[in-house]
């Protein structure tokens, strides 16, 4: 069980609780839970802060009645309520203000969700196992939010939008799947095949009303907004999906591990206009492949390359009511993996990914409209670097890096060329942790790390520009004995205050501010 106490008001218990539910250990149980009370750093002038409560419980019940078979059953249920998303005012100069562009008296956000399944697994023969995973869900989400227009300076006002969105959706997927593994000569084989489906059904209702104006000066805040009842969307749309998948792990030597996969999906979606009553189809099918081959040298090292595909539904409409088509994507990657004992873990990898009809935020007029286009073609080539190193008795050290070119490589809206809207092209941090062992400080652990995320285009256009920025965090935890643990952990321990995204020219919404969290944890 862990409590947490921080800043915003935080307030948080979780727990994880496991046992046997009869002297044999046939009948096994679980249950996780979490509860949070707490603020966040966004204030209204005058007004309340905004909140961001959670509940989460996921009760497990796990049945073996022999070392052939296991059976769990699972359950989960989750609540979030929050403030909604919160734009904030930033300046043509790039200056991120304290005015926030909704209003607490209409901006909320409420999602809850439950699934229930179940994982089975059989073993039919000493090589042969059979599995099946099932999961059912619905998931009921309600968003109220105020979207800012262009903020008019010479007038000191912007205007805004009142936005209401009710969505209710329900999930079933179940994947059914077989692994033999057998030899062919001096080859090891480890064959996986299955089938599985997958059915969405979602209604989203989208209303739009034209809300008070807000002041830039002096935002005057818990105005009487009504909700809106002018509907500008209704949809009910079903997805289902059906893929037959087939993969080979083959040990060529004892040096060489070739993998070889090969799937085919249909993928059928129907989408119903209530506001015209107007129905459309999209029935795709596509077939999809993955091919990787390792050389494990030895002494930990394994250099190895990859090619891989996807075909995806997009779920959703775009502002004209037009269902969007499966999103497609294949990759390349070659890379190195190197790990000559326990103390020492490090790869590096180079990828290209090609993705189609991928889903951005529409912008108008620089200005967020609240709804989604499928923007073409994104090419993303980069390299990525980690490692993982204990490099003392008391000293270990988590590093990695990133770099990133995400371009548009076709687009309708006249972006091709430019940078994606949000990917930082380099990305890099690194985290220490420093353990005493011995003395009055044994059970003693400092930690602090530095993070460092680069600059960024806030839309396709690339006419916002997100500036770069180098963060810092620390932590200390301290092993009372083996049950109690306490800590206290700080992000951002400078208060650096950044831009984190940013959907039009002049809203934003602010990276995490300073943030303290105490914890104590015990184990019983």
């Amino acid at each position: 069980m862990e409590v947490q106490l921080g800043n915003f008001n935080r307030r948080q218990v979780q727990f994880d609780i496991s046992d046997k539910l009869d002297e044999d250990g046939e009948w096994l149980y679980r249950m996780v839970g979490l509860a949070r009370d707490s603020d966040t750093q966004f204030q209204y002038r005058d007004g309340p802060d905004v909140e961001d409560n959670r509940v989460y419980l996921a009760p497990t019940v796990t049945w073996i009645p022999s070392a052939d078979t296991s059976l769990t059953l699972r359950a989960d249920y989750l609540r979030d309520t929050s403030g909604g998303t919160i734009a904030v005012l930033t300046t043509p100069g790039g200056k991120v203000t304290d005015t926030l562009l909704g209003d607490y008296s209409y901006n909320r956000f409420r999602q809850e969700q439950y699934s229930v399944g179940y994982e089975f697994s059989q073993q039919l023969a000493e090589s042969v196992k059979f599995s099946q995973n099932l999961r059912y869900g619905q998931t009921d989400t309600i968003l109220n939010n105020l979207l800012p227009g262009d903020p008019d300076f010479t007038t000191d006002s912007v205007s805004r939008n009142a936005i209401r969105f009710d969505e209710h959706m329900k999930a079933f997927n179940v994947d059914n799947q077989l692994q033999m593994d057998f030899n062919t000569a001096t080859v090891a084989h480890t064959l996986l095949a299955g089938v599985d489906y997958s059915w969405l059904d979602a209604n989203a209702k989208r209303f739009s009303a034209v809300a008070p104006a807000l002041s830039l000066s002096n935002p005057l805040y818990g105005l009487d907004i009504s909700d809106p009842t002018n509907a500008v969307n209704n949809n009910d749309q079903t997805t289902q999906q059906l893929g037959v998948y087939l993969q080979d792990q083959i040990h060529l030597t004892e040096h060489w591990l070739l993998t070889l996969g090969g799937r085919h999906d249909d993928i059928s979606m129907r989408t119903q206009n209530n506001l015209t009553g107007n129905t459309s189809w999209i029935d795709k099918d596509a077939w999809t492949g993955r091919a990787g081959l390792t050389w494990l040298v030895g002494n930990g090292l394994a250099p190895y390359i990859s090619y891989a595909e996807s075909f995806v539904p997009n779920s959703g409409t775009d502002s004209q009511n037009r269902t969007f088509d499966p999103s497609k994507a294949h990759q390349y990657e070659m890379g190195v993996k190197y790990q000559p004992d326990s103390n020492l873990l490090m790869t590096l990898a180079a990828f290209e990914i090609t993705k189609s009809n991928v889903l951005t935020n529409e912008i108008v007029n620089g200005s967020a409209t609240g709804y989604q286009v499928a923007s073409g073609e994104v090419r993303s080539r980069g390299i990525e670097w980690e490692a993982q190193a204990k490099l003392t008795d008391n000293l270990d050290a988590l590093a990695s890096y990133s770099l990133t070119d995400a371009q548009i490589t076709k687009s309708n809206n006249g972006d091709e060329g430019n940078q994606q809207a949000n990917v930082p092209k380099n990305m890099a941090s690194v985290w220490v942790n420093y353990g005493f062992h011995q003395g009055l400080l044994d059970g003693l652990m400092l930690s602090s790390g530095v993070r460092y995320i680069g600059s960024m285009y806030g839309d396709n256009a690339n006419t916002i520009q997100v500036k770069n920025v180098t963060l810092m965090d620390a932590g200390v935890k301290y092993q009372v004995n083996k049950n109690i643990q306490v800590g206290f952990n700080v992000q951002n321990l400078f208060d650096r205050h950044y831009v984190g995204t940013c959907d039009g020219d002049t809203s934003c919404y602010p990276g995490q501010e300073r943030t303290f969290i105490g914890s104590l944890k015990l184990n019983f």
